[in-house]
């Protein structure tokens, strides 16, 4: 055989692989769905609420409780989001505004002010980690 016979059938055997691929974790998917008792019609519209209830946000001041270079969590009234900045690093504990939403990100900028006092002490709540709830919450 020669070389250019052998690049073609390892063309084939990696699109076939893909197909395989996909085909599995759409009925994987439809599973999941099924066994939550939810059409993929229902889960459509609520990602869609979901996503309506992150754009609400854009406005809303937050702070960080990790550092965000760019990527980080953000906490906005008690609870925890992915965000980013993309134009600077934001310090822990440092105040941040909603400019726009990237999916599920937050996409935030680096307001003036930290919730650090001036000895250093922690004024940041304990918090759980998790952006669940957001649209019973928003």
């Amino acid at each position: 055989m020669d070389f250019k016979k052998i690049r073609l059938i390892i063309a084939i055997v990696i699109a076939v692989v893909a197909v395989i691929s996909a085909v599995r974790k759409n009925n994987q998917r439809e599973r999941e769905l099924e066994a939550a008792g939810v059409t993929e019609e229902e889960n459509r519209v609520k990602m869609e609420d979901v996503m309506q209830s992150y754009y609400k946000m854009v406005g809303l001041d937050g702070f960080a409780i990790s550092q965000l270079a760019p990527y980080g969590r953000v906490m906005i009234y008690g609870k925890v989001f992915q965000a980013c900045c993309e134009d600077c690093v934001v310090e822990k504990g440092d105040t941040i505004e909603v400019i726009g939403v990237n999916e599920r990100t937050l996409i935030v900028k680096k307001l003036e002010g930290n919730l650090y006092d001036d000895e250093g002490e922690n004024d940041l709540p304990e918090t759980e980690d998790t952006d669940k709830d957001i649209v019973e919450e928003i």
